[in-house]
């Protein structure tokens, strides 16, 4: 059963010893919202994610994605960065748009 993840914790590092760029946490989170984590969660595979850009790596920025499920209904999420290596899922759900029956 799929759930929204509106609300949830889950959080990633971009990279442990690196200074990372904003493209980092793009492609980090892109790979993030495909892995095993984030499908728990949700009670879905994702596949396709597409994330834009944080506009800073700074605590506090926010970034949106958005990925395909099993079934072929798009979600949207939106992160957020926590410092300068880290960032987390602040909400996700599915896209009314492309609700299949």
């Amino acid at each position: 059963m799929k759930k929204a993840l509106l609300a949830i914790v889950a959080s990633a590092t971009v990279c442990a010893a690196c200074s990372a760029s904003t493209a980092d946490f793009q492609t980090s989170a892109q790979k993030f919202i495909e892995s095993k984590t984030v499908s728990d969660k949700a009670g879905t595979t994702f596949t396709k994610a597409a994330c834009t850009k944080p506009p800073k790596v700074e605590a506090g920025a926010t970034f949106t994605c958005t990925a395909t499920d099993a079934t072929g209904q798009n979600w949207s999420f939106v992160l957020t960065v926590k410092d300068k290596k880290n960032y987390e899922i602040t909400s996700g759900q599915p896209d009314d748009s492309t609700a299949t029956t």
